[in-house]
């Protein structure tokens, strides 16, 4: 039985999370492997997965199950140095108390410590392969700190360094392929495995409106409900969202209400409550935060928009594709790419352009917007689906334990 050590910045809700919670519960093995043998009825499963988190746990550890979280307990300063070295040392040692087949690493900060922490432990044979998880395809200034620009500088030199480098480095798109590899990461250590989303528990659901009306209390029926998940961050554009909205024609406005959900989409954050209560549409707009519940009211969209002005590939689409409804996005990462023909595209940071795709999918007749969702839960099936995700991470995984490379698994 393989042991997997996942590290990964922190578990607080968002796409990167999601995903390790979703890929988790394919790759972990049954109760009935608890003997040590190998699930062969699954390409995925007969693992056994441990989380290691540099943050303190978020609302997203209770998503794991019976899966193992530790905690580093680092706090939001992840890029004060001094912090580290104690920091690496823990995570050595609790390596060492436990020791892994193999280290799986989510995001910049968990690659880092991944590739630190793998050095500065002892073991008792070979080291583990380390696989390293990309998850963002933009970089740009403005859109991540220049502390987190300086820990990619410093990937991209470790990702050279046979001795210390990953074994693999693993994105979702090619986008974020790309990208790195013109950042100077080792372009042979690259390889894209797509996300994949839950289509069983994202899936059309009758119900889901009656309960997305009652959550956002809109009392309306007949309105048009316009979805926007995501978390509250300057790469994910909600005031181009916001901005979109108050260009929509006039005509069509009384009947739209826009439903806000993800972190630091709600009240309690100002900034974004004072955008709200200053918007022509105020009325209109509704800021439920985190919610545990989103496959049961996802469902009840007329279309679901993503803004980002940089993605890789946003599991908020994904989600939403695999629920059934239409997706309006940016020209990010491989957004256009995951839509295909069942969604419109928009330029980042046009919110005119957005209002005018988000405007084409609210007017068409209300049997043809629910073809585009039809299509776009087809295609998430075909081309997106958890299990073909989790079957290749499984494969790599088994690939690299047993000592061949990269090229074998490609």
């Amino acid at each position: 039985m393989h042991r997997i050590c996942h590290i990964i910045t922190g578990l607080n809700v968002g796409g990167a999370e999601r995903h390790l919670a979703a890929l988790l519960s394919r790759l972990e093995a049954g109760p009935d492997d608890a003997d040590g043998g190998d699930r062969q009825s699954s390409a995925a499963g007969g693992f056994h997965n441990e989380v290691i988190s540099l943050l303190e746990p978020g609302a997203m550890a209770a998503e794991l199950g019976r899966i193992p979280v530790f905690s580093l307990g680092m706090d939001r300063g992840l890029s004060a140095p001094h912090k580290w070295p104690g920091a690496m040392r823990r995570l050595a040692r609790l390596l060492e108390s436990r020791p892994p087949d193999l280290v799986q690493t989510w995001m910049y900060h968990a690659d880092l410590a991944g590739a630190a922490a793998i050095r500065l432990a002892h073991w008792p044979g070979k080291k583990p392969p380390l696989v390293w998880g990309l998850r963002n395809a933009y970089v740009s200034k403005g859109a991540v700190r220049l502390s987190t620009r300086g820990v990619i500088t410093m990937l991209a030199l470790l990702s050279r360094r046979r001795s210390s480098g990953p074994a693999a480095i693993i994105a979702p798109s090619q986008t974020a392929v790309r990208i790195h590899a013109k950042l100077g990461y080792a372009a042979n250590t690259l390889a894209v495995i797509p996300s994949g989303v839950d289509t069983d528990r994202f899936r059309p659901d009758a119900g889901a409106r009656a309960r997305l009306l009652d959550a956002a209390g809109i009392a309306d029926p007949d309105v048009l409900l316009v979805g926007f998940v995501s978390r509250w961050d300057p790469v994910k554009d909600v005031p181009g969202f916001l901005a979109a909205l108050a260009a929509l024609p006039e005509d069509m406005t009384p009947r739209v209400r826009a439903v806000l959900m993800g972190t630091g989409l709600n009240r309690e954050n100002r900034e974004l409550a004072a955008m709200v209560d200053t918007h022509p549409l105020k009325q209109s707009i509704r800021l439920l935060g985190v919610r545990g519940d989103l496959p049961a009211l996802l469902p009840g969209l007329d279309v679901a928009v993503n803004s980002s002005r940089g993605e890789s590939l946003p599991m908020a689409v994904l989600e939403a594709m695999s629920c059934g409804v239409a997706c309006v996005v940016t020209d990010v990462g491989d957004s256009a790419i995951a839509v295909g023909k069942t969604g419109f595209v928009a330029p980042p940071g046009d919110a005119g352009a957005l209002a005018s795709a988000m405007a084409a999918v609210l007017r068409l007749p209300d049997e043809e917007r629910r073809g585009l969702g039809s299509a776009a839960r087809e295609r998430a099936l075909l081309e997106y689906g958890l299990d073909r995700s989790a079957a290749r991470y499984a494969a790599l995984y088994r690939t690299l334990i047993a000592g061949r490379g990269l090229t074998e698994f490609i």
